[in-house]
């Protein structure tokens, strides 16, 4: 009796505690996160520890082993084994136009805006609106951005009195670029490539997949003059140097995964990246930790918008 008693106040044991149970040499598992930082430069101590125990848990199943030594022996002395980590540590679960409502935002308000001037100035070629999709995986989310921006264009071209027969050639001069950057080179030549599955548009209305796509053998092709809009650069979002002057930063379901501490980090570096009076977009799962709320003012609850504070260092 007093052995069930016993066994029936005993907590349950977190995801945590199973992974961890299930790997032999626990101690190996600071060793891995070190190794990755040190020699392939990838720093995944800035991770949450339950989403990089997960990753460590499918990389024991793709190498059928629970042995924590095996698996940094396999990333110390191979390149590919870095790559699969790399692979496995990056999630690439996207589509077009995800969350419908984001993008009617982006279309019908915010980009209509601006290109009549709400900042100040409408972007010229000289001076065009410049966008940054940052951890943008293999590519939906900076082409749906760049499609967006187009209908915008149209929209106000159309209320402005000046409405357009509309070619993709026409687009090569609209004032807007895309930089689009993600951690891992490999999602990037996917990015590129710009092909993809009917899958991917269930969100697409058909007229959007028939002006901006074209269905070949081997899946929907992205319009060329589209993908000339978008510049795909590798970027470790805790490294290097960020680009600046952007009127939008988007970065949605990323930094869900980082602790506290990298957040705050990482949101001051996207303020540091915006000019005055501009946007960025984060993931509806996602929240500004409250030491950044200083730098950013909600201005869309719904689709986590937010518009750059501007204030010396001091707050003011």
């Amino acid at each position: 009796m007093a052995h069930e008693t016993q066994s029936s106040t005993q907590k349950p044991k977190t995801v945590n505690e199973k992974i961890m149970e299930s790997l032999q040499h626990p101690e190996y598992l600071p060793k891995i996160k070190a190794l990755l930082r040190d020699k392939y430069g990838l720093d995944v101590f800035q991770y949450r520890l339950p989403y990089f125990l997960r990753r460590i848990s499918m990389i024991s199943k793709k190498l059928n082993t629970t042995n924590l030594f095996e698996i940094y022996n396999h990333i110390q002395k191979s390149h590919e084994g870095y790559l699969d980590f790399l692979n496995t540590l990056t999630i690439h679960v996207t589509e077009f136009f995800r969350d419908k409502s984001l993008w009617d935002y982006l279309r019908d308000e915010l980009f209509l805006k601006i290109l009549g001037g709400a900042t100040g100035q409408q972007p010229t070629r000289q001076n065009p609106y410049r966008i940054w999709s940052a951890g943008c995986s293999s590519g939906q989310e900076p082409y749906s951005l760049a499609i967006m921006f187009v209908e915008a264009y149209k929209k106000y071209t159309y209320k402005s009195g000046r409405p357009m027969t509309w070619s993709l050639n026409r687009i090569k001069a609209l004032p807007f670029q895309i930089i689009a950057s993600d951690i891992n080179d490999r999602i990037l030549l996917t990015a590129q490539e710009g092909i993809y599955s009917e899958k991917t548009l269930k969100n697409a209305d058909p007229r959007i997949i028939r002006e901006y796509f074209t269905k070949e053998e081997d899946g929907y092709h992205i319009s060329p003059i589209i993908k000339e809009k978008v510049t795909f650069k590798q970027l470790d979002l805790f490294k290097g140097k960020f680009p600046v002057k952007f009127h939008l930063v988007t970065c949605r379901n990323v930094v869900i995964y980082f602790t506290k501490d990298q957040q705050r980090i990482l949101f001051k570096r996207f303020w540091d990246s915006l000019l005055p009076k501009t946007n960025m977009v984060i993931g509806k799962s996602e929240l500004l930790p409250i030491e950044i709320n200083k730098y950013f003012k909600l201005i869309k609850l719904s689709e986590h918008v937010y518009e750059r504070k501007d204030f010396d260092e001091k707050g003011k």
